[in-house]
């Protein structure tokens, strides 16, 4: 009988280390190709916690399967830093440079039940003050948030005199000179890119703003992962033909590979433009390290969350989808100094700022 339970507990470490081990590394399979690795990347912080389980069960059981899964943490242990960074150490711009602060935020159109005058959304990029706004899912150019927010929008208008508005969605604000680029689009509502050269002082950094492709998920389609994730499973039997576990699937294996094709065509513009200094942000729709951010990376650029992060965090905050969707990439001499992700619950999406050192042209 003893030998039994010690074969039941070797089948499953085995079985959680390799769950854990397909995780960790989903996001270098391309999704065109099966987006079943992507998926379970998805699932990586819940995997680990498993291991770390099996690990507790394995001390107190049978030490010397505690190998099995020690080594799968260890192996994973990049993607563990890329949801989990542990900088400790502040950095500080040099002499010779100047802080450059950003910010990208999805307003989810500035959507909001409050009768206020005054929006949280556009409190909080008043009260960050970055020198560069990227905003996704807003309607800048819609009358009525003008007239309603007016105070807080003449606050912004005198603020960042340069300003570009793309697709009725984009808006890129900034307190320098822009020089708007034209980008080929994938062609899909929900998906845009808007890119443009910036002159900070002399320093030339070209910014891209990247609305990925949407889960396109229905409010049914939600309330069912929420459901889900809470233990309800009552629901899933209800007459909601359209939102079933199955469908769920469906939609995001669906997202997942048209965001795939859209991170190719973004990466062969960016190599296109041959620009040195580039900063890459926005609503990926995905989680840090999956094959979109690492295929936008290419060998040039850098996640700043991962090179200046402290901990896991959320960037979605609706219906229980709490992952990290939001990213900021970065290449060329502009060097992170710190990121921080806002606690507005104005927006779908929390506000995330990071703070860069670029070099000064005396």
């Amino acid at each position: 009988m003893r030998g039994f339970l010690k074969l039941i507990l070797l089948i499953l470490n085995i079985a959680a280390a390799t769950g854990l081990l397909v995780s960790a590394y989903g996001g270098h399979i391309n999704p065109l190709t099966t987006t079943i690795p992507g998926m379970m990347l998805m699932l990586f912080p819940g995997l680990l916690l498993l291991s770390v389980v099996m690990l507790l069960v394995d001390l107190f059981a049978c030490r010397r399967m505690m190998f099995v899964q020690g080594f799968a943490i260890l192996l994973s242990a990049p993607a563990i830093w890329n949801i989990c960074p542990l900088n400790f150490f502040t950095n500080e711009a040099k002499p010779n440079e100047r802080e450059l602060k950003v910010m990208t935020y999805n307003v989810r159109y500035l959507l909001t039940d409050s009768k206020d005058s005054l929006h949280h959304s556009l409190s909080a990029i008043i009260r960050e003050d970055p020198d560069i706004v990227l905003l996704q899912e807003c309607r800048a150019d819609d009358p009525t948030h003008w007239t309603r927010y007016s105070t807080q929008v003449d606050t912004l208008m005198e603020r960042y005199p340069h300003r570009v508005i793309e697709f009725d969605s984009m808006v890129m604000w900034s307190k320098f000179p822009i020089d708007t680029l034209r980008m080929e689009q994938y062609p899909d509502p929900s998906a845009f890119f808007s890119a443009a050269d910036i002159d900070i002082d002399g320093y030339q950094l070209t910014v891209l703003n990247v609305h990925l492709q949407s889960l396109s998920l229905s409010n049914n389609d939600k309330e069912l992962y929420y459901n889900l994730t809470v233990g309800n499973l009552a629901t899933i039997t209800d007459d909601r033909i359209d939102s079933t576990p199955e469908n769920l699937v469906k939609k995001l294996s669906s997202a997942m590979e048209k965001r795939a094709e859209q991170a190719i065509l973004l990466r062969s513009q960016i190599d296109s433009l041959g620009r040195s200094n580039i900063l890459v942000a926005g609503d990926f729709n995905d989680i840090a390290d999956c094959w979109a951010q690492r295929t936008i990376m290419g060998h040039d650029l850098k996640s700043t969350f991962s090179a200046v992060g402290l901990g896991p965090t959320i960037s979605y905050n609706a219906f229980h989808f709490y992952f990290n969707i939001d990213h900021m990439l970065y290449g060329g001499d502009i060097r992170p100094l710190s990121i921080r992700r806002g606690r507005e619950l104005s927006s779908d999406h929390y506000p995330v700022t990071a703070t860069y050192a670029i070099p000064t042209h005396d």
